[in-house]
């Protein structure tokens, strides 16, 4: 569960604030996008609202009203159009953790 933080549209970055206090920073494709979808859902706001808010430059704090899961997903692995497959290097160290969860 988290709280929108701040978006910041020129970075494409959303703010989240969870349960335990941290803030994560995720990209995503349409930060005002997601923001309006948030707060449209939860709080009535319009486009030109969360428009207003972005653009006033100061960090705000909007807290939902109800709480929704945030799944952050993380991929090695891809199935490209053709069916081949894509591998991408495991940065996190993800996968060893997995592996080993799944004794594989």
């Amino acid at each position: 569960m988290a709280d929108v933080v701040d978006v910041d549209q020129a970075k494409g970055t959303i703010s989240l604030k969870g349960p335990s206090g941290n803030v994560v920073d995720l990209k995503v494709q349409n930060p005002d996008q997601l923001a309006l979808t948030l707060l449209k859902q939860d709080q009535g706001w319009s486009y030109g609202r969360v428009l207003s808010a972005i653009q006033g430059g100061a960090d705000q704090h909007i807290a939902l009203r109800e709480k929704i899961p945030v799944y952050i997903t993380y991929f090695t692995l891809r199935v490209n159009d053709d069916g081949s497959i894509s591998t991408f290097a495991d940065i996190y160290g993800h996968d060893a953790r997995m592996g080993a969860a799944l004794r594989l």
